[in-house]
């Protein structure tokens, strides 16, 4: 398994202020997956890598994306 990269949850409140302000922590990178935690703003993030899925609307982006991060 790859080593995981430290990050800051940064920007989760998305462009325009329309975002839900925190990071959620997924059991699968799908929208209709089991919440398993919230990251909020300026909270520690270990990525391990990034999957391709779902495509969903990111509030961060202010579009659409398909890549999810595995933590």
């Amino acid at each position: 398994m790859p080593t995981p990269v430290a990050g800051v949850v940064a920007r989760s409140c998305g462009t325009g202020t329309r975002g839900d302000c925190f990071l959620s922590v997924r059991s699968a990178p799908s929208a209709d997956a089991t919440e398993l935690n919230r990251l909020d703003e300026g909270e520690e993030v270990r990525v391990v890598c990034t999957v391709t899925a779902e495509s969903v609307r990111s509030s961060v982006l202010g579009r659409r994306t398909s890549i999810w991060a595995r933590t």
